[in-house]
C-alpha cells in the first residue's frame, strides 16, 4: 500500500502543469566560492528573484549528507571524516544580511527559510546567501577532487542567467596541473554549456551560456594535485551541527538535608543562529513524569526537580528546560549555565549496607561534540569515605578520564575530546546514610507517586467500562443500509466525477493503475542515481503489454496514446521523461471526459 500511495503522488507531481511552482524565477543566480588551504569552502550566492505573485520569502536547501558510492569513484577516496559510506559535510557561519531566517535541520539537508511570515514580496528582490561548508573535499592517491553542485536540483524556478567565480587556495604556476569539468541541465546530463576563463593564476570564472529550468543543476568538478590541497583530520569541532561545546562543567552538591544542587556550566562556541534551547533530563521530572516504563526504584526511578534556573538567555515561561537565546550568531560564543535541585534522588544501596545511592543524571545536555568536560561530586561531611565509580557507561572508554580528589570533591576530567554527541562518561557513587538526614514522609510519598502511578490505570480502565456498560450496555437494532457499486463499464476516472461532481487530475491518472489491473501495461519501480552517483531516487517504468480494446472510450485511448503513441510504436516509457510535457495531453483527456459524461447524462 505505502509504494502505491508514493507512486500515485509521483505520479500526480510529474503529469501536472508545471507554472513557476513556486511563484517567482530567478534573473540572475551569482556563486562566488573560495576554497580554503583545507579544502573546506567559503561561498556566497547572490540571487536576484522577481516574484510573479506575493510570497513571504525563499528557501535554500544545503546536503549535509552524502551515501558515497565508492564504485563510481574508482578509487579509495579519503576524507576529513567518514563513518563508513556516510560523507557528513558541517555547514557553519549562515548569514542573510538584512533578511530574517530561520534553519531547519533534517538527517541529510540543511533548510534555510528566508522572509518575514508578517511581510509579502512582489516583483524584484535581492537575496545574498554566504555560509561555509566542510568536509567536501575527497582525497586520492595521487590528487584531490572536489565535487560541488554550484547550483542544486532543488530549485523549482526558471534561472534565467547563472555564472560563478571560484578562488583558489594559492596561485597555480601552470593552469593545466588543475583540471576542471562542468555538467549542466537534468540529472544524467553529461552536458556542459559553460564557458570557462581563468581570470588569473588563482581564479577560475564561468558563465553558462543558456537558462536553466525548473529542478536543473549546474555541477562543477576540480581535480587538483598532490598536496595541493592541505588534508587535516577532523577534529572535535567540525563534527558540530549547531554548536561546539567548548568547555561542559557539572557540578553535584549533596546537602545534609538530603537534596542534591546540581549546576551545569557550558561555554559554547554557536556554528549558525540559534535562537532557543531544550534539554531534556533523563529520569527526572519536573512536577510531572515522562513515561510509563522503568518506573521502580531504585533502576531507572524517576524524582522530583524545583528550582530550575537558567543564566545566559530568557526562560521560558511553560518549559523550564528551555531557553531563548537572542543576538546569538554563527561564530559568536556564549556561556549558558543551568541550574537546579533534586528531591528524594536517594535510595538503600543494595551492595553497599549502611549507604545510600545518590540517583542523578550524567549527560550532554546540548547533544554536540564536547572539547573538554570536568565533573566536580561535592559531599557533605562524613565519618566514612563515599563509594564510587568514575564511568559505568559501557560506550565511553574510562582511560579517556583521570581523577582527582581535594577535601570532600572529588573531581573528574576528560583527557581528550568527546565527538559523539550523545555520549558522555557516567559516575556513581554512595554516601554513608547516616551522613545526611533520613527522606522526609512526604518527599517518599511524592516520589512513590511519581514512579508508581500507572498501577492505577487499570482500576480507571475498568472504572470506564462499568460506566459504559450501563450508560449503553444495551444492544440497539443495527440498521441495514443498501450499498452501491458503480456500472460494470465505468471507469475510475467518471467514477472520480460523480463521487465529488468535480473533475480532478487524480480521476484521470486513476486509469493507470486500472488498466495495469486488467494487463494493458505493467508498471516497474527503478532506481535511479543522482549528483554524480551520490544520491539515490525512486523512476517509474510504464511497459505496454497489450493495447486498449476497441470499445475503450475516447479519453482513455488518447491517454494511452499519449504514453505509447498514436499507434502504439513505444514500448516502454519512464515518468520522469513526462514531467514538462505531458499537461498537453492532459488537457485534452479532460476535454473529451467531460464530453462523455455529458453523453452518458448521468446528472439528469
Amino acid at each position: 500500500m505505502r509504494k502505491v500511495i508514493l507512486f500515485c503522488t509521483a505520479l500526480l507531481v510529474c503529469l501536472l502543469p508545471r507554472v513557476q511552482a513556486q511563484g517567482f524565477s530567478i534573473t540572475q543566480y551569482d556563486i562566488d566560492v573560495t576554497i580554503q588551504e583545507n579544502g573546506s569552502l567559503k561561498i556566497r550566492e547572490t540571487i536576484d528573484v522577481f516574484f510573479t505573485e506575493k510570497k513571504h520569502g525563499i528557501y535554500k536547501d544545503i546536503p549535509t549528507r552524502y551515501t558515497i558510492d565508492f564504485a563510481e569513484l574508482g578509487d579509495s577516496a579519503k576524507y576529513r571524516y567518514l563513518n563508513g559510506n556516510i560523507l557528513k559535510m558541517p555547514v557553519r557561519n549562515i548569514a542573510v544580511p538584512g533578511n530574517p531566517y530561520q534553519l531547519e535541520f533534517d538527517e541529510n539537508q540543511l533548510r534555510i527559510r528566508i522572509g518575514d511570515e508578517d511581510e509579502t514580496i512582489e516583483g524584484a528582490k535581492q537575496y545574498v546567501i554566504s555560509y561555509e561548508v566542510d568536509n567536501i573535499m575527497a582525497f586520492f592517491k595521487n590528487h584531490s577532487q572536489l565535487r560541488w553542485n554550484l547550483i542544486g536540483e532543488y530549485w523549482d524556478a526558471n534561472i534565467e542567467k547563472a555564472l560563478f567565480t571560484i578562488h583558489l587556495p594559492k596561485p597555480s604556476p601552470d593552469q593545466n596541473l588543475i583540471k576542471i569539468q562542468t555538467y549542466s541541465g537534468n540529472y544524467g546530463s553529461t552536458e556542459s554549456d559553460v564557458t570557462l576563463q581563468w581570470k588569473d593564476a588563482s581564479t577560475i570564472g564561468g558563465t553558462l551560456n543558456q537558462s536553466m529550468g525548473p529542478r536543473e543543476a549546474l555541477t562543477v568538478i576540480l581535480d587538483f594535485p598532490l598536496d595541493y590541497i592541505r588534508y587535516e583530520p577532523a577534529d572535535a569541532a567540525m563534527l558540530a551541527e549547531r554548536m561546539f561545546i567548548k568547555n561542559y562543567n557539572t557540578t553535584l552538591t549533596v546537602n545534609k538535608d538530603g537534596t542534591t544542587d546540581v549546576v551545569v556550566q557550558a561555554d559554547i562556541k554557536f556554528l549558525n543562529t540559534v535562537r532557543e534551547l531544550w534539554v531534556v533530563l533523563e529520569h527526572q521530572a519536573a512536577g510531572e513524569s515522562f513515561g510509563l516504563s522503568g518506573r521502580w526504584l531504585p533502576g531507572g526511578a524517576y524524582y522530583p526537580v524545583k528550582n530550575v534556573r537558567w543564566t545566559g538567555g530568557e526562560q521560558d515561561k511553560s518549559n523550564p528546560f528551555k531557553i531563548h537565546l537572542n543576538d546569538i550568531n554563527g561564530g559568536d560564543e556564549h556561556t549558558l549555565t543551568l541550574r537546579y535541585t533534586l528531591e528524594g534522588n536517594m535510595v538503600e544501596d543494595g551492595k553497599h549496607p549502611g549507604f545510600k545511592k545518590v540517583l542523578f543524571s550524567h549527560q550532554n545536555l546540548f547533544r554536540e561534540p564536547i572539547g573538554h568536560a570536568i565533573t566536580e561530586l561535592r559531599l557533605p561531611d562524613m565519618d566514612e569515605a563515599a563509594v564510587y565509580e568514575i564511568n559505568t557507561n559501557k560506550d565511553f572508554d574510562t582511560r579517556q578520564l583521570q581523577q582527582r580528589i581535594e577535601g570532600n570533591s572529588l573531581f573528574i576530567e576528560t583527557t581528550g575530546p568527546i565527538v559523539e554527541r550523545d555520549l558522555l562518561f557516567r559516575p556513581t557513587f554512595s554516601i554513608p546514610t547516616r551522613a545526611v538526614a533520613d527522606t522526609s514522609f512526604g518527599t517518599a510519598l511524592h516520589r512513590w507517586w511519581m514512579n508508581n502511578e500507572f498501577l492505577f490505570f487499570p482500576l480507571l480502565i475498568l472504572g470506564f467500562f462499568i460506566w459504559w456498560w450501563f450508560k449503553k450496555g444495551k444492544d440497539s437494532t443495527v440498521p441495514v443500509y443498501p450499498q452501491f457499486y458503480p456500472p460494470e463499464h465505468m471507469t475510475p476516472a467518471e467514477a472520480g466525477i460523480l463521487i465529488d461532481d468535480k473533475l480532478h487530475e487524480r480521476d484521470i491518472i486513476a486509469l493507470i493503475p486500472y488498466w495495469a489491473a486488467r494487463g494493458h501495461i505493467r508498471i516497474e519501480e527503478v532506481e535511479v542515481k543522482k549528483l554524480l552517483g551520490l544520491l539515490k531516487d525512486t523512476d517509474y517504468r510504464f511497459i505496454q503489454l497489450k493495447p486498449l480494446p476497441e470499445v475503450a472510450h475516447d479519453y482513455e485511448k488518447k491517454l494511452f496514446a499519449g504514453l505509447f503513441g498514436s499507434s502504439g510504436q513505444v514500448e516502454s516509457v519512464m515518468l520522469s521523461s513526462l514531467q514538462y510535457s505531458f499537461y498537453t495531453t492532459m488537457n485534452t483527456v479532460k476535454s473529451l471526459l467531460k464530453e462523455k459524461i455529458k453523453k452518458n447524462r448521468q446528472y439528469e
